[in-house]
């Protein structure tokens, strides 16, 4: 399968290495995702406990589950606006995003269904009711993306047939 956008050539790569260094990425980001979850917004206690005794971490930074999902949505627009305004590494920006999304979806799905005493906002139903706004935003993305390709293929086809009649 090989597709292009813009000036990117994006092929499918069928030897060993290269799909062992892929599950590589893939099984190390999601960790550090998991990970940096975690670290935001759990509290745990006797985690982290070294072999001598010593402790490294004993607690997350103790954020409450909204402003984990506040911070690393944060730092995901962050990412974003990276990608538009500066001349950063594309391949680089892409695996914070991707790292990012982890920890994101994992505190804001926390938001959505913990009870309110644990700062949550405590939604009844709250997996399926979590999982239909994600479903309308993935939707409502895929309509949006709909529309701007097909006015680019619209205009296309105008200055096309403007240069056949001419």
């Amino acid at each position: 399968m090989v597709f292009y956008r813009a000036n990117v050539k994006c092929e499918k790569y069928a030897t060993k290495r290269v799909e062992v260094l892929y599950w590589i990425a893939i099984l190390v980001s999601n960790t550090l995702g998991t990970v940096a979850g975690d670290f935001l917004s759990h509290k745990s206690e006797g985690v982290g406990t070294l072999a001598s005794g010593g402790s490294y971490l004993e607690q997350g930074l103790g954020l409450t589950i909204a402003q984990g999902a506040m911070l690393t949505g944060g730092l995901i627009l962050l990412i974003l606006f990276a990608y538009w305004f500066t001349n950063l590494n594309r391949v680089f920006l892409f695996w914070l995003a991707f790292v990012l999304t982890r920890p994101f979806g994992a505190t804001f799905g926390d938001f959505l269904i913990k009870p309110q005493e644990k700062g949550g906002l405590g939604l009844e139903n709250g997996t399926q009711i979590a999982s239909a706004i994600l479903l309308g935003v993935l939707i409502v993305c895929i309509v949006i993306q709909f529309v701007i390709n097909k006015s680019k293929i619209d205009k296309s086809e105008m200055n096309q047939s403007d240069i056949q009649v001419s």
